[in-house]
């Protein structure tokens, strides 16, 4: 959802409106909008500008205040951590080919290693072993 769909749901939800109709829209709404508020990053600090160099700071209130006393004008820049990738699942075509790995033979007498098809599935997502 963009920043403007946003604001424009906040103004709609902002009106008093009681009808019953209204209730479900409301509901669907209120929970776009939270959706949307969860997804936004959270800044891990902020930088101000000196002049000649950045001040770094873990607290955005320290920073506005050394805008306020140093600069005068300006605010704090927000800065964010590097977004984490986030791993799709994998098909069932794709589990169906690692599990067809994960047996110690052919035949009825096979047996199923369940720790080398966890392995198997924690690769396929980009986790490596530690050593």
């Amino acid at each position: 959802m963009s920043n403007k769909l946003a604001e424009a749901l906040r103004n709609c939800l902002s009106m008093d409106i009681h009808h019953r109709s209204c209730k479900p829209w409301r509901e669907k709404a209120e929970a776009a909008l939270a959706a949307h508020e969860a997804a936004k990053p959270e800044p891990v600090a902020w930088r101000v500008w000196r002049g000649d160099t950045y001040e770094l700071f873990f607290n955005e209130e320290a920073a506005k205040r050394r805008c306020e006393c140093f600069i005068r004008r300006g605010k704090p820049e927000p800065l964010y951590a590097a977004p984490v990738a986030v791993a799709s699942p994998l098909s069932d075509e794709r589990l169906d080919q690692i599990e067809d790995g994960c047996w110690d033979g052919p035949g009825l007498g096979a047996k199923f290693d369940k720790h080398k098809f966890a392995r198997a599935v924690e690769a396929a997502h980009g986790i490596k072993e530690q050593a």
